[in-house]
């Protein structure tokens, strides 16, 4: 992964409006924010809980949690089921959201937006459970940077639109980029959430 943008539709008609919906629409990521809470589990430099094995089981119960500052919250599944327990591999897999809060209890939500912050999304998310299924707000540029990340085996790399200028009259290099890159996670931490994420496609 090097970084390079090869699209970028920040809308319709730049003259009409210039909000660009690529770096300045925030929405909540939902269940694209799951990686990352299974990378602070399976990484052990990322939690002080332990670490999380493919096979480790988690509680797919019934809960319900204090969630400051409004009611207590009752995560569901996106099927309403309850499964007893499930593996780490079949949680992230199946994008079940009861494990997926189970995990991130055990590991602290303190420990997931540091995680996140790491991978650029920004430091204003909320501290609260409801985190660990997205209920922060990102753009749509963060999380393809952090994605990439993953797929660049946990180092994050600025993502950019122009590699080099060079001038026409003469060829001379005007502008040329340097790549920056910086270990956020375990190498060992993404082989294994890649290779879980690959048991959607099997």
């Amino acid at each position: 992964v090097d970084g390079e943008i090869r699209a970028w539709v920040g809308g319709r008609s730049y003259p009409q409006n210039q909000f660009d919906r690529v770096s300045q629409a925030l929405r909540q990521p939902g269940s694209a924010f799951k990686p990352f809470v299974y990378l602070t589990a399976l990484d052990p430099g990322l939690n002080t809980y332990r670490v999380a094995r493919t096979t480790s089981l988690l509680s797919d119960e019934p809960i319900t949690l204090e969630n400051p500052g409004s009611e207590p919250w009752s995560p569901q599944n996106y099927d309403k089921k309850f499964r007893g327990e499930v593996t780490v591999r079949e949680a992230l897999a199946k994008s079940l959201n009861i494990p997926t809060v189970d995990l991130a209890m055990k590991v602290g939500i303190d420990s997931i937006a540091r995680t996140a912050e790491l991978f650029g999304f920004g430091s204003n998310l909320p501290r609260v459970p409801s985190l660990a299924l997205g209920a922060g707000e990102v753009s749509p540029l963060q999380v393809t940077r952090a994605y990439a990340a993953i797929a660049n085996g946990g180092n994050l790399i600025d993502l950019v639109p122009i590699t080099a200028v060079v001038s026409t009259a003469n060829s001379r290099m005007l502008f040329q980029r340097s790549y920056d890159e910086q270990r956020v996670v375990s190498e060992a931490a993404t082989f294994v959430l890649t290779d879980i994420m690959a048991t959607v496609l099997s």
